[in-house]
C-alpha cells in the first residue's frame, strides 16, 4: 500500500517473494526510526532517477521498466511518481500465450502472467542452463511477451519515454528486439505517435537507479517538513 492517507500505508500485499506477505514497512520504519520518510515502490524511484539524471533526462514523462527475478516498472510524470491506493503491477498484466508454449508459468498467482512467462525464473527454465544468447527460439517468446506488455503500457500510460533496466534487458540487442516487438502489437494505432521514428526504448544510465530516486525522493520529503 502506498496511498499516504491509508492506514495500512507500507502493507505488503500478496506477494510471491517470500518473507513479505502481510510485512508492514512503514509502520516498523515509524517504530524504529524518528525521522520523515517516504513510501514508495523502488520502480518508481527508479524512474525518479532515471527522469532526473538518467536516460529520460528532457522527456516529461517516463516509464521504467526491470526485467530480472519479477518484472515492475513505474511512472514518472513531471516529477511525481504514478500511485494509487496501490503500485502499478505491471508485471502481472497477462499476455497472449504463442502458439505452441506450454511452460508453466512461474508466477504462483496466474498462468497468463508477464512476469510468470519471462523475468528471470521462467527464462532459465526455459534456458536449462543455457544463454538467451544462444537460444533464438526461447529469445523469440521472451521478445514477444515483453513486446506485449510494453505495448499496454504506451496504451495505458503513453509515456514520451521507455526505460529498460533488469539482467534479463542487459543481453546484447533484446531492447532493441522488444521495441520492434512493441510496435508489432500496436500495430500503426494512435497511441503508437508517442513512440517516435525509434529509440523509444532506451537501457537504464543509473546503476543504481532505485537507490538514487530513493535519496532524491527522502531529500525532498525532509525538505518538506
Amino acid at each position: 500500500m502506498v496511498d499516504p492517507a491509508s492506514q495500512d500505508r507500507g502493507l505488503m500485499l500478496a506477494t510471491p517473494k517470500p518473507g513479505w506477505t502481510g510485512f508492514n514497512l512503514a509502520k516498523t520504519l515509524a517504530e524504529r526510526l524518528n525521522t520523515p520518510f517516504v513510501v514508495d515502490t523502488d520502480v518508481n524511484a527508479a524512474a525518479v532517477a532515471e527522469a532526473r539524471l538518467g536516460a529520460g533526462r528532457g522527456a516529461r514523462a517516463v516509464a521504467y521498466v526491470t526485467v530480472g527475478t519479477g518484472i515492475g516498472g513505474g511512472l514518472c510524470v513531471d516529477g511525481q511518481t504514478l500511485k494509487g491506493a496501490l503500485h502499478p503491477e505491471i508485471g502481472h498484466l497477462f499476455v497472449q500465450r504463442l502458439s505452441g508454449d506450454a511452460q508453466v508459468s512461474a508466477c504462483p498467482f496466474h498462468a497468463d502472467c508477464v512476469e510468470g512467462l519471462a523475468a528471470g525464473p521462467a527464462v532459465q527454465v526455459r534456458l536449462a542452463g543455457r544463454r538467451l544468447e544462444e537460444v533464438d527460439a526461447v529469445r523469440a517468446v521472451v521478445t514477444d511477451y515483453l513486446g506485449q506488455m510494453i505495448a499496454g503500457l504506451v496504451f495505458a500510460w503513453a509515456p514520451d519515454r521507455i526505460v529498460m533496466g533488469g539482467g534479463v534487458m542487459s543481453t546484447s540487442g533484446l531492447i532493441a528486439e522488444v521495441e520492434a516487438a512493441a510496435r508489432r502489437w500496436v500495430n500503426g494505432y494512435g497511441a503508437a505517435l508517442v513512440m517516435g521514428e525509434g529509440g523509444y526504448l532506451v537501457a537504464a544510465e543509473r546503476g543504481h537507479a532505485g537507490l538514487d530516486g530513493a535519496m532524491l525522493m527522502a531529500r525532498e520529503s525532509i525538505q518538506g517538513f
